[in-house]
């Protein structure tokens, strides 16, 4: 009976030390589990020496049958429990996978990003976009050692603390924000933000998502002065969208028929048919303006009072 305790009770040393070697792939915890392996076994060399003596008969005095059902015991219990701790482990290693998972997921999503996205802690960056990288010129690991403080034009430093506070303390901040950023070269860029409330890492955090405008100012400054140049030719312009509504006019067109933009902005074109062209007449001009084709061609136009205007045109979309 002896024996066979022993024998038992080794097998399953045996088993719970391979057990803990096993766990060390999922775990990742090398050392501890090394450990609890070696004493297992250790735990299963003595009593394979005590068996050994046994079989032999250079046993001394009998072994304390109590003893080794209680060693046995603890060794049933060892082994169910690293057998049962296994499937947590498996548990955990797949939770973190996930969440390693989740994590690339959504800075992928944050890279492909149209717009600069920015996380601040206490002041300084914690995560940055590709396109805030390329907007300001850092490297990840610059702009990562930096705070706001570093990329916000100096004039504007009180203005986003102010922001930056209100985005702490409410939790939200309405409303889209125009400022200017400070790239690693020194230049200045003027950009469009909204900001959010978030935690990061259970911290209270800023999310800012920045546009850069410095190609829509341009485009601004492009259209003004085209609109002035327009309103001081001598020339009447009219501007329609494709079904003829008229979106814009000048102050030559308001001087030559007598209607102020007032009354022709949102009305169709045909307020000033003069009923003195066909059908055909407009279906060929049409058809060369939706083509992208300029039309030449004389224009005779109703005036207000149902006055008319004769005037060759040139016409394109």
């Amino acid at each position: 009976m002896d024996a066979i305790v022993l024998a038992a009770s080794i097998v399953l040393q045996l088993v719970a030390a391979v057990l803990a070697l096993r766990l060390i792939r999922i775990s990742g915890s090398s050392m501890a589990w090394v450990f609890i392996a070696i004493a297992i076994s250790l735990m299963a060399i003595r009593r394979s020496i005590t068996f050994f003596n046994m079989m032999t008969e250079d046993v001394v005095s009998p072994t304390d049958l109590t003893a080794e059902l209680v060693a046995l015991s603890i060794s049933v219990f060892m082994v169910m429990g690293i057998a049962l701790i296994r499937p947590l482990f498996i548990s955990m290693k797949q939770s973190q996978r996930e969440i390693i998972e989740r994590e690339e997921n959504l800075k992928a999503m944050a890279n492909n990003a149209g717009d600069g996205i920015l996380v601040i802690v206490k002041g300084k960056h914690v995560f940055a976009n590709d396109k805030i990288y390329k907007m300001l010129g850092y490297s990840a690991g610059e702009l990562l050692d930096t705070g706001m403080e570093d990329v916000i034009a100096a004039k504007d430093h009180s203005g986003f603390s102010a922001l930056y506070r209100e985005i702490v303390d409410s939790s939200e901040a309405d409303g889209i924000y125009e400022t200017k950023l400070r790239r690693k070269d020194g230049a200045i860029i003027p950009v469009e933000l909204s900001a959010v409330s978030t935690l990061w890492h259970d911290m209270p955090a800023g999310m800012l998502i920045i546009r850069d405008i410095a190609d829509r100012r341009a485009s601004e400054i492009q259209m003004r002065q085209l609109s002035r140049a327009m309103q001081q030719t001598a020339d009447s312009v009219i501007i329609t969208n494709p079904e003829g509504v008229i979106d814009y006019v000048n102050l030559a067109f308001e001087n030559t028929t007598g209607y102020t933009s007032k009354e022709v902005l949102g009305k169709s074109t045909r307020i000033l048919n003069s009923g003195k062209h066909d059908e055909d007449f407009y279906a060929e001009l049409w058809g060369a303006i939706n083509k992208g084709m300029p039309y030449n061609n004389v224009l005779i136009n109703k005036k207000r009072m149902d006055r008319f205007i004769m005037k060759k045109k040139r016409l394109r979309l």
